[in-house]
């Protein structure tokens, strides 16, 4: 209770850290009351600020947490640390913002139905808007050995279709398999991803070529 509020190094702080450290990502947690000076601040270091969905709906005002205002320098997540699983926060909201949820998002498959429009002037939106069902599974702290027999145990589940990409360097490794409707739409997709842990993302749906085309051509940028 006798604490009090100093100005802090403002500028200063991140003009040291390129100094020293040289051009670093930075995800500014611009979250809560912000003063004019604190938006200034994000402003002027160029870094993206956060923007979590589960903060938007609520009916009794406007909320500057809607996918539709964030700006393009952001970086969006269903929640933090401090928040309930997506599941339950949306299980627990009261019939109004549930509605609002629903109508909002044109709510199908919730985690799919949060992710579209985090996505939106993005090219991962014309992939997002294609996928059905995706499925997730991550595995931490693993040894070399469980992840190559992973690896390889996978890689025969998968052996009826395309791999399109294989990535190895020490311990990473990632590798991209598809499996084809025809020559212009993919029906499954499964990303697998080890660095002593592995994530494993299985995507099914009608997925454009050229939208993951899209995607991948940006993400070189």
């Amino acid at each position: 209770k006798n604490g009090h509020w100093e100005k802090g190094p403002g500028m200063g702080l991140f003009n040291t850290l390129k100094e020293k450290l040289g051009e670093k990502p930075i995800i500014a947690e611009d979250l809560g009351y912000l003063t004019e000076s604190v938006i200034k601040l994000v402003k002027e270091t160029g870094s993206p600020g956060m923007k979590i969905l589960q903060f938007g709906f609520d009916s009794r005002e406007e909320s500057d947490y809607l996918p539709h205002t964030y700006i393009r320098n952001s970086v969006v997540y269903t929640g933090t640390h401090d928040n309930d699983t997506t599941k339950h926060w949306f299980e627990a909201l009261d019939a109004q913002d549930k509605r609002m949820a629903v109508e909002y998002m044109n709510l199908k498959g919730l985690m799919l139905s949060f992710a579209r429009p985090a996505l939106k002037d993005t090219p991962m939106k014309n992939v997002a808007d294609k996928i059905d069902n995706l499925c997730i599974f991550a595995m931490s702290g693993t040894s070399s050995d469980t992840g190559k027999q992973f690896s390889k145990e996978l890689s025969g589940i998968l052996s009826g279709y395309e791999k399109v990409m294989e990535t190895k360097e020490g311990k990473k490794e990632s590798i991209i398999y598809l499996k084809k409707k025809d020559d212009a739409v993919i029906s499954e997709m499964v990303v697998y991803a080890s660095d002593g842990n592995i994530a494993l993302i299985v995507m099914k749906g009608d997925i454009p070529v050229a939208a993951l085309q899209e995607m991948a051509e940006a993400a070189k940028k």
